[in-house]
């Protein structure tokens, strides 16, 4: 995420530098959850490509390492 330009304030200061695992699971959502609003300000058919689709998976994803890095915090992702 280094470099990658944030256009909402507000996921901006979500999206910081930080070092524990747990943290960069949880900016690694913010940043997938900041792509969703930026898709879908776009019209549908820019791109043939679906990120909902791939949204989807990464966030999967983001909850399973979420889990193992800290049980307790994750445990509502499905």
């Amino acid at each position: 995420m280094v470099g990658a330009p944030i256009a909402d304030e507000q996921y901006s200061r979500l999206i910081e530098e930080v070092h524990t695992l747990t943290d960069r699971v949880s900016r690694a959502e913010y940043f997938r959850l900041h792509l969703d609003e930026q898709w879908s300000r776009l019209p549908q058919d820019v791109t043939r490509w679906q990120w909902p689709e791939s949204s989807k998976r990464l966030a999967q994803d983001i909850a399973r390492v979420g889990r193992i890095a800290d049980p307790e915090a994750w445990r509502h992702h499905e």
